[in-house]
C-alpha cells in the first residue's frame, strides 16, 4: 500500500454530501482553494466551488448538517459547521462535496458518548479506562477508505483477500465501472445506434432536398449558364447548398443539446446533481461536426452529377 485516505460521511447540506476525511483528498484531485485555507480543528469546513455558488456561503458562514442526502432529514441543529475555505472550481466531484476533519462527523454523531480525553488518560481504574476506551473507539469509525497501491500485485491480491477473509467489502474502481458499463452496454449501444439510423435519414433528407430543389431551378441553372457561369461553378452550388444544410442542421442540433441540459436541472427534484453541467463542446462533437458535413457532401453528389450533365438547350426550350 502507498498511501490510503479514510472517508466518513452520512451528513448532506441542502443535498451536498459532507464528508470527513483528511488533507490527502483534495490533494489526490490536486483542487487548489480559491478563498481561506483547509480546517484546522473540528467543525471547520472546506466547500467546494459549485457549492458555494448554489448556497451562496462565504467565508465565516455557518450552517448545519442533514442526516441523510435527502433535505427533509433531522437536522443536527446542536453542531454548527463554519466555512473556512472555498475551493476552486475543477469539474470534479470535489466541486460538489464539503470536506471536514473526521473528527467533526464523529462530533456530531456520537456526542453523547463524547469522553474528555484527558479523562481517558487520567489515573483511574486501568480495567475501567481500558473499557471505555475500547466501547468509544467501537463507535468512532470510518465509512470507507481509498487505497493506493504500490504496484499491481496489491491491486490484484488484496480486494480479493479482504472480499475473503473479513467482512468487509473491496471495490476497484476501474472494475465496478467495467461492470456497470457491461450492464449498461445494450442501452448504449442501442442509443448509438439510432443516432447512427437518424444521421443516414438526415442525409437521405440533404439528397432529397438537393434534388428536388434542383428540379425547381434547372432554368435558374441553365441561365446561369448562358450568362458565361462554367460547370464546375454550378457544381460548387449545389455543394455549398448541402454543407451549408449539413452545418446549420448540425449547430442547430448542439443548441437544442445545450438547452435540454440548461432546462433539465428545472425538471428534477435534486436539481443540485445537476447543476455543474459543462456547456462546452467536447472531442466527440467535433467529429460530429465533421460525420455531417461529410454526410452533406455525400449527399450533394448526385445532385452535382445531374447538374453537371444539364441540357442547356433542351431545358432553356422547355419553359
Amino acid at each position: 500500500v502507498d498511501f490510503t485516505i479514510p472517508l466518513s460521511y452520512g451528513d448532506s447540506y441542502n443535498g451536498y454530501r459532507i464528508v470527513g476525511t483528511t488533507f490527502q483528498y483534495p490533494k489526490l484531485y490536486e483542487v487548489d482553494l480559491n478563498k481561506g485555507e483547509l480546517w484546522s480543528k473540528s467543525m471547520e469546513v472546506v466547500v467546494g466551488s459549485v457549492v458555494a455558488e448554489i448556497n451562496n456561503l462565504n467565508l465565516g458562514d455557518k450552517f448545519y448538517g442533514t442526516h441523510g442526502l435527502s433535505e427533509d432529514g433531522h437536522i443536527h441543529d446542536k453542531h454548527a459547521y463554519k466555512v473556512v475555505g472555498i475551493l476552486k472550481k475543477s469539474n470534479s466531484v470535489m466541486d460538489k462535496l464539503i470536506m471536514t476533519d473526521i473528527k467533526s462527523v464523529w462530533e456530531v454523531h456520537n456526542h453523547e458518548t463524547e469522553i474528555d480525553e484527558h479523562h481517558l488518560d487520567g489515573h483511574h481504574h486501568h480495567d475501567h479506562s481500558h473499557h471505555q476506551k475500547d466501547n468509544f473507539s467501537d463507535k468512532l469509525m470510518i465509512t470507507c477508505m481509498l487505497v493506493k497501491f504500490k504496484s499491481p500485485v496489491g491491486l490484484i491480491q488484496l480486494p480479493r483477500k479482504v472480499n475473503k477473509n473479513t467482512n468487509l467489502q473491496a471495490a476497484v474502481p476501474v472494475f465496478e465501472i467495467n461492470r456497470l458499463t457491461n450492464l449498461l452496454g445494450f442501452g448504449i449501444q442501442t442509443i448509438n445506434l439510432i443516432a447512427l439510423i437518424i444521421i443516414l435519414v438526415s442525409g437521405l433528407s440533404i439528397f432529397i432536398s438537393l434534388y428536388n430543389s434542383l428540379n425547381r431551378r434547372r432554368y435558374d441553372l441553365a441561365l446561369i449558364r448562358v450568362h458565361g457561369a462554367t460547370k464546375w461553378q454550378s457544381i460548387k452550388l449545389v455543394f455549398l447548398e448541402g454543407l451549408m444544410l449539413s452545418f446549420i442542421g448540425t449547430m442547430f442540433g448542439l443548441l437544442i443539446s445545450r438547452l435540454i441540459l440548461f432546462l433539465m436541472p428545472f425538471f428534477v427534484y435534486q436539481k443540485q446533481i445537476f447543476n455543474s453541467f459543462g456547456f462546452e463542446l467536447i472531442i466527440t462533437e467535433f467529429w460530429l461536426v465533421l460525420i455531417a458535413l461529410f454526410v452533406g457532401f455525400i449527399a450533394s453528389l448526385i445532385p452535382a452529377i445531374f447538374t453537371y450533365k444539364i441540357d442547356i438547350p433542351k431545358t432553356l426550350s422547355n419553359v
